[in-house]
């Protein structure tokens, strides 16, 4: 089902945003039992854990980890020097298997999926694509992707994955490189919906005193321009489609790495909500109308 005014060849894309992220996956659960189906998704960061709870048919389990997030006990303290990063991984390793494994998820994979992560070696970024039963392609193991994609570089430790024979360290994909983000993989789509979770009047805003607010302004508004960035990609095609840019309907007031039950149990309720707000009238979040 296409909700009124959108067109029959539908795109997602999922930013990133750390915590936030619950957000997220309350308007996409939403979306989604409203009647919508996506055929192309893309994912940088924790956009991609939530793109593969759609594409992998496991929403219902990545609503209940958002909801009860507290037993997931994302940051685990464990400093290492080399390479430098404050918080083990094992969460996230926990957390990307409710996908179950390549075989489990290639069977379950309903959309074409792009999971967005960075190289070390060479600032490029890579885009690991997925398609149903992998008749298109299937760059796996996809859990080790989704892992890189949401490691942040200093706060996680990158992730190994071979490609073509070598070992490469891929670390989070919605960090500023050299190479811009691209989202050519949806060219082909009529309309793309766009969910971030920066609000156009957060732009400018005073953050207060302090690094770290500071340092999560610059990240909140790096992330709209990031989306930007990869929407400027596809202005070339001479079919461009529509977008419609998605944000949360008030400020989601914690931190990015506040993942913690308190804080996203009610993001994702406000996501719920957020998503009828854009069924109803999806022309009001046309972007460039």
């Amino acid at each position: 089902m296409k909700a009124p005014g959108l067109g029959r060849s539908l795109g997602l894309v999922l930013a990133g945003g750390g915590s936030l992220g619950a957000w997220q996956a309350g308007m996409l659960d939403g979306l989604v039992r409203a009647g919508l189906r996506f055929d192309d998704v893309l994912g940088f960061s924790i956009g991609s854990l939530n793109g593969a709870g759609y594409c992998l048919r496991k929403m219902d389990v990545l609503l209940d980890i958002w909801r009860n997030i507290d037993g997931a006990r994302v940051m685990r303290f464990k400093p290492k020097l080399f390479p430098l990063s404050l918080y083990t991984n094992d969460a996230i390793a926990e957390v990307v298997t409710h996908g179950g494994d390549d075989d489990e998820a290639r069977r379950n994979c309903r959309a074409r999926f792009t999971i967005v992560s960075t190289d070390k070696r060479d600032d490029r970024k890579c885009y690991a694509r997925f398609t149903p039963q992998g008749e298109d392609g299937w760059d796996g193991p996809i859990h080790r992707h989704l892992m890189a994609s949401c490691s942040i570089p200093i706060v996680f430790p990158p992730v190994q994955i071979e490609v073509g024979g070598q070992i490469r360290h891929f670390v989070d994909g919605g960090v500023w490189v050299s190479e811009k983000i691209s989202f050519e993989s949806l060219a082909g789509c009529e309309d793309i919906l766009v969910l971030v979770m920066t609000r156009p009047d957060e732009i400018g805003r005073d953050p207060g005193w302090g690094y770290l607010p500071r340092r999560e302004q610059t990240v909140r508004e790096g992330l709209w321009d990031y989306i930007d960035v990869g929407l400027s990609t596809l202005s070339a095609h001479p079919r461009r489609p529509r977008i419609f840019k998605v944000f949360p309907s008030r400020r989601l007031d914690y931190s990015m790495l506040g993942f913690k039950t308190r804080f996203c149990r009610p993001a994702v309720d406000q996501g719920v909500l957020d998503a009828s707000a854009f069924l109803k009238d999806p022309s009001k979040y046309l972007v460039g109308r």
